[in-house]
């Protein structure tokens, strides 16, 4: 993997913890996250190609591309996988999926936040048809909103539009000039939902299933089905949707301190 473009960031000390973007996350996006986590462990936070203001590569259209870039990540900074907790959200999380029961990459813990149960790929991938529609129309705008309304809950929505409003201009700002990078980046996601499935998902490290009580891309039932399905040691509905994170930054953080703990 080319990594010459690579845009990361390690602080902090103790056990690392990798956090893994969701599908148009930039690294910087982390950045109030991590001044809290770093205080309580090594956090390593990184870009892929097509995401924030890395390069466009339309040749990572597959989820074993992104896979491949983070185990690429992790060798080029010298983290043993077996000594790190990794938190995949929603995208990253698939992307964690992928490495650890495709590729055999095995942590010392997963936590994977906004992903559920395969019995929701078929409604993903209708969802990602709709998204790829409006850009084949030329309907970026359209597509932004689109997108917004769907991460965020609709309270938040309601009580934080200047947020949304800064948020829409600074996502079109950041990829309506390069739809070529959003379409590889819905294209990665179209491949994880088209794998095929034998059986349910079979975890070799302790996992633990975070999702939202609003989501309206992952709802709750679809996580709670999913982690009663791979025995998850722990399960945990936060407030607000898709993007509880922004939502509820804190009560995301002080969870993540304390599954942390656990293996400090």
């Amino acid at each position: 993997m080319d990594l010459t473009t690579l845009r990361h960031q390690e602080r902090g000390a103790g056990t690392p913890l990798l956090l893994i973007n969701g599908h148009f996350q930039s690294r910087d996006s982390w950045d109030p996250t991590v001044a809290q986590l770093s205080r309580h462990c090594r956090t390593l936070t990184f870009e892929f190609p097509n995401q924030g203001s890395s390069p466009t590569d339309t040749g990572m259209d597959t989820i074993a591309h992104y896979a491949r870039y983070t185990a690429a990540y992790l060798d080029r900074i010298g983290v043993d996988p077996a000594d790190c907790v990794v938190h995949g959200y929603s995208f990253g999380g698939n992307v964690c999926r992928y490495l650890h029961l495709e590729m055999g990459v095995d942590f010392r813990a997963i936590i994977l936040g906004g992903v559920a149960s395969h019995r929701l790929a078929e409604y993903q991938l209708r969802r990602l048809a709709t998204w790829r529609e409006l850009l084949g129309k030329g309907e970026t705008d359209l597509f932004v909103r689109t997108v917004l309304l769907q991460i965020f809950s609709p309270d938040f929505v309601c009580r934080h539009t200047r947020h949304f409003d800064v948020t829409r201009k600074a996502f079109a700002g950041q990829y309506g000039r390069r739809p070529e990078a959003v379409l590889a980046l819905i294209g990665a996601l179209e491949d994880f939902f088209r794998l095929d499935r034998d059986g349910p998902d079979s975890y070799r490290c302790p996992v633990h299933l975070v999702g939202s009580s609003a989501d309206l891309l992952t709802p709750w039932q679809y996580v709670e089905e999913y982690a009663k399905e791979v025995g998850s040691v722990s399960t945990h509905c936060l407030q607000g949707g898709h993007q509880t994170r922004v939502e509820h930054h804190q009560d995301f953080v002080d969870l993540m301190i304390e599954l942390m703990a656990q293996y400090g």
